[in-house]
């Protein structure tokens, strides 16, 4: 279809004022007569001193804002040199470095965790990929993209837990059978860990109906049966109770571990959901996040001493003053080469995608 047959789409369309988005004044734009006018960044007070806008956000009080209250960034507060301190990484960050070079570091689940890997090893870390490259969290380390996945590997190294069959393949579509040998050895090396990595990366999941067990990523197209393979988001109680799993096996068998979680900033590539990749992948992203914090809050004794979390995605999802600020975040998320996706050629694809 061309433009012409819809001239509206050539125009520029105005949207009206947006109201407040919350009732506690923030020193926001001017909307009078309907009319977004540009916020002020300075104001002056009667000994002609210049206030910046942030300082003005705290003067004015109209209603009870509590004991702590963190202010989203200004303008001019993005290009300060405290910008990531002060308002990515505040609250999640630890009191001081707690691993060196000699530490031994475990770091699987999505794509990220490659990226995160290659990093450390450029540094000289020791990685479990190093010590142990042919298990498979060190193999398809980045292949394990929802929490069931990355939970099924805690059970099956360090409980012996049976997994239901045919569910874990690679990028190819290749199988990873239930290797004793491969099992002994991934116990071995979570039980030798002394920091988890632990990168979550999506919240749809194909699963299969039968067995109620999970695929690492997608069903083969040459195994695919539309009566027992199924497709579904997971919730966010369900992937809370995963990440909590985890956390307990890894207090049980590793006690003196510290845990990082992170959010996986790599977006979709294609969704398996009747509605556009870009709103299903903020959902599938937000899943995840939500129900990581609502975990570490049901550990306030644990956090950020020996269980953490990175906040990565918000890196490439936070608020930006600029359209160039704004396509520089897209960039970075989107630098793997790698994306969040089965290949098209090996898996399934289902109705919707």
């Amino acid at each position: 279809m061309t433009a012409e047959k819809f001239p509206a789409a050539n125009r520029r369309i105005e949207f009206p004022a947006l109201p407040r988005c919350c009732p506690v004044e923030c020193g926001g734009d001017s909307e009078e007569a309907g009319v977004r006018e540009p916020r002020k960044r300075f104001d002056r007070t009667e000994n002609g001193e210049d206030v910046p806008f942030s300082e003005q956000r705290k003067r004015k009080k109209s209603f009870h804002r509590g004991e702590t209250v963190n202010y989203t960034p200004s303008r001019e507060e993005f290009a300060s040199d405290t910008f990531l301190q002060d308002y990515l990484l505040k609250g999640w960050m630890p009191s001081a470095p707690f691993i060196s070079r000699e530490t031994k570091i475990t770091a699987f689940g999505s794509c990220f965790a490659t990226n995160i890997t290659k990093h450390l090893l450029g540094l000289g870390y020791n990685l479990a990929s190093k010590r142990e490259p042919n298990i498979y969290i060190s193999s398809i380390s980045d292949g394990m993209v929802n929490t069931a996945a990355i939970l099924g590997q805690f059970e099956w190294a360090l409980e012996d837990k049976k997994q239901p069959v045919n569910l874990w393949h690679g990028f190819k579509a290749e199988g990873f059978g239930y290797d004793e040998d491969i099992r002994v050895r991934t116990r071995d090396v979570f039980l030798t860990t002394e920091f988890f990595i632990i990168t979550l990366g999506l919240s749809e999941v194909w699963y299969d109906e039968q067995t109620g067990g999970t695929f690492w990523r997608a069903v083969p197209e040459e195994s695919f049966d539309a009566t027992r393979h199924k497709f579904r988001v997971q919730s966010m109680e369900e992937t809370k109770a995963h990440i909590a799993e985890i956390h307990r096996l890894i207090r049980k068998h590793v006690p003196d571990a510290k845990v990082l979680f992170t959010v996986s900033p790599i977006p979709l590539a294609a969704t398996f959901r009747p509605v556009g990749c870009l709103s299903a992948n903020s959902v599938s992203k937000a899943i995840i996040r939500a129900a990581l914090d609502e975990f570490v809050r049901s550990q306030p004794d644990e956090l950020n001493s020996s269980c953490s979390i990175f906040p990565r995605w918000r890196f490439s999802n936070s608020p930006s003053p600029t359209p160039g600020a704004a396509i520089s975040a897209i960039r970075t998320a989107m630098s793997s080469k790698r994306s969040c996706r089965p290949s098209k050629r090996h898996f399934a694809r289902g109705n919707a995608h």
